[in-house]
């Protein structure tokens, strides 16, 4: 099960071409099948909206993470248990 938990802008940030706005998207997903390094191997998060427009993650733009927010990659060696809760 996937749930948004937030959806900020990041504002004032340098370096960004014109007219853009980083935006930070924070999920829970709880852990059904434990084998996320089969399941999880193509795992990327990507917004849509009800036009059908896309928006995927880019590296123009890093940010530093808190401790306990993980990506796709580090979820998927993360040796979670099912029943587990993940943050991404």
């Amino acid at each position: 099960d996937w749930k948004l938990t937030d959806l900020r802008g990041a504002f004032g940030m340098a370096n960004l071409p014109p007219d853009s706005v980083p935006v930070l998207a924070d999920f829970s997903v709880k852990v059904g099948d434990p084998d996320l390094q089969k399941l999880w191997i193509g795992c990327r998060i990507v917004l849509m909206d009800k036009d059908g427009r896309r928006w995927s993650p880019t590296s123009a733009v890093s940010l530093k993470t808190q401790d306990h927010v993980q990506t796709c990659t580090s979820a998927i060696f993360s040796g979670a248990k099912s029943g587990d809760t993940l943050n991404l």
